[in-house]
């Protein structure tokens, strides 16, 4: 199982911890160290097409777009690298392209300040002639992104968040995932029935791995980048069903 990369960064949500109802999902607590061999589903680590896994999971993939099954997005959260290898578009060992392409001593001080030490799978195709991959930008809400690197933005999805209301977006975002059954005092066995035997449960996450880089020729101002993909950049795609906790995510990925 490919655990999701330590570097997690969550847009900054106001929420009021004395009057959100999704707040400390316990859910989500009680099912924090489920060991991953004793999951129904587990995540793709290559999801380059033709590759095959090695196991069969429990739970067909939920059909797309995943708003068709009263999902909606509780939470945007980015990591530094891609988490699964797609062979031909993110397949550039991280590690790798941070020392030969971020100062030595500079990227060891900026992850040791972000609080991670893993990298995932970058892009191809960076140029350290070219402006739009070296100009950094003033970011306003992804504090801690860089441009010319690669990142997986993600999207988790429910049906059991408070969709439509100002609820709906939680951080951390397994609290906007089970919110539904936080307020209805589910149980972790009714919870995890409603999964995997009535399947009434919808849970996912959409994933799509980007290189950042400044250049008004990129911008997509029709993409509600809170909402899930850019499904005009979204071509092959991979879908699974996947276990997740609330450390760790496993999302469908698309190409960069």
């Amino acid at each position: 199982m490919l655990l999701a990369l330590a570097y997690s960064m969550p847009l900054a949500f106001s929420v009021m911890p004395s009057l959100n109802p999704c707040n400390d999902a316990p859910i989500a607590l009680a099912l924090a160290n489920l060991p991953c061999e004793d999951g129904k589903v587990q995540s793709g680590a290559n999801v380059t097409i033709g590759a095959v896994g090695l196991m069969a999971a429990d739970l067909d993939p939920i059909p797309l777009p995943l708003k068709d099954s009263g999902a909606c997005a509780v939470n945007v959260h980015w990591h530094l690298g891609a988490e699964h290898l797609n062979v031909g578009t993110y397949d550039q060992d991280g590690d790798a392209w941070m020392a030969a392409n971020a100062p030595a001593a500079a990227a060891r001080r900026q992850l040791a300040e972000e609080g991670t030490t893993d990298v995932g799978h970058f892009c191809p195709g960076y140029n350290a002639t070219d402006a739009k991959y070296t100009t950094e930008y003033a970011w306003e809400y992804c504090t801690g992104m860089h441009v010319g690197y690669t990142y997986e933005f993600h999207w988790p999805h429910s049906n059991l968040g408070q969709c439509n209301t100002e609820w709906q977006f939680q951080s951390p975002f397994m609290d906007g995932v089970l919110c539904a059954a936080t307020v209805g005092g589910m149980s972790p066995q009714a919870g995890v029935d409603s999964i995997f035997t009535a399947q009434t449960t919808k849970i996912g996450v959409m994933a799509q791995v980007f290189t950042i880089v400044n250049d008004a020729q990129y911008d997509y101002p029709t993409w509600d980048s809170l909402d899930g993909w850019n499904f005009d950049l979204a071509t092959d795609i991979a879908i699974y069903q996947v276990q997740a906790h609330p450390n760790a995510t496993h999302p469908p990925s698309a190409s960069c």
